[in-house]
């Protein structure tokens, strides 16, 4: 696929956390909040990377920092080769044009006091790549890479007169518009109705296949990553616990988390049902991360050494398939 457009090396944010009446009652000490904690991933042309998690376990942070939306507390964030924290005025511009978002909820994303030609022309105007003929026709082009046919017909509609699903497709072309190399979609259907999330996730699958664009799709549905991703990567409690091709971590997961996760998604056929793995306790304060494996307190395999040391991604021994379990590298 070539070289990677995008990389995180060691990608860490860390926000304050103001101290409440309870803490200062409870002389309780406050420790900052590590919502990403030394990621690091690669995306090349062309490949849906699914970014997978309970809510809160840093995947939204994750995508607002491939951004630029927000800055990291530490790590690099490489846009081909370049660091973009190193980058400003028309070098950074140029920079955010290659970068582009869509976001969970269509019916906020979008002004509902411009025509659907408007919204698309937006960035394009913003950016100062296109003007006149050449604009329309762009807006034009990306609507209908967006799946909005004929392009004419939707050009003077405003938002209040479309489907959820047709609003999420102008969230794209908008993206698309741009002709970015890289696509952040945060839980790009979650908001839309089941009848037409697939349509949506094979506009993106098909981005990615037919028009080289890297796309980062970020989910905490672990059904839907099958059919629509080249690589997975499993985020807990700001890091990443498991990264692989999804074909290898779906069929031989190797880290108790993903195997979890797995483990309650709906399957169809009563004979293929395997046993729930019911996690005990709620997701850990992001501010007093256990010591040892930042897993072990809701583990159900759990042993002594995953409450001392902390593990770091290790080879599972399948191609690219990497696990931070002591059970991998122990």
């Amino acid at each position: 696929m070539g070289d990677p457009v995008l990389r995180l090396d060691e990608v860490s944010v860390t926000f304050a956390r103001p101290r409440s009446i309870v803490d200062v009652i409870a002389r309780r000490p406050l420790s900052d909040v590590r919502a990403v904690d030394e990621v690091s991933l690669e995306l090349r042309p062309g490949e849906v990377l699914a970014v997978v998690g309970e809510s809160g376990c840093g995947k939204t942070t994750t995508a607002n920092v491939i951004m630029g939306l927000l800055s990291p507390s530490a790590g690099r964030v490489l846009v081909r080769g370049e660091n973009v924290a190193t980058l400003n005025g028309g070098e950074l511009r140029r920079s955010r044009r290659k970068m582009q978002m869509v976001f969970q909820d269509p019916y906020e994303s979008l002004n509902p006091r411009m025509t659907v030609g408007q919204i698309v022309a937006e960035p394009l105007q913003v950016h100062k790549v296109a003007t006149g003929i050449e604009l329309t026709a762009r807006v034009a082009t990306a609507l209908q890479r967006a799946g909005l046919r004929p392009p004419e017909r939707y050009l003077n509609v405003r938002p209040n007169e479309l489907s959820g699903g047709q609003r999420q497709r102008v969230v794209i072309a908008s993206a698309l518009s741009l002709e970015p190399d890289v696509l952040v979609a945060d839980e790009p259907v979650s908001m839309l109705d089941v009848s037409i999330r697939a349509d949506i996730l094979n506009l993106l699958a098909s981005l990615a296949r037919d028009q080289g664009i890297a796309v980062v799709m970020i989910t905490h549905d672990m059904s839907t990553v099958a059919a629509y991703s080249d690589r997975i990567a499993v985020m807990y409690l700001g890091r990443i616990v498991e990264t692989g091709p999804t074909l290898s971590v779906l069929t031989t997961p190797s880290h108790p988390y993903t195997r979890a996760l797995l483990s309650v998604v709906p399957v169809p056929h009563p004979t293929q049902r395997k046993p729930r793995i019911i996690l005990t306790g709620e997701t850990p304060d992001p501010g007093r991360i256990p010591a040892g494996c930042r897993f072990n307190p809701r583990c159900p395999e759990v042993f002594d050494r995953c409450r001392v040391d902390d593990p770091r991604l290790m080879p599972t021994g399948a191609a690219g398939h990497e696990a931070a379990c002591w059970l991998v590298g122990g």
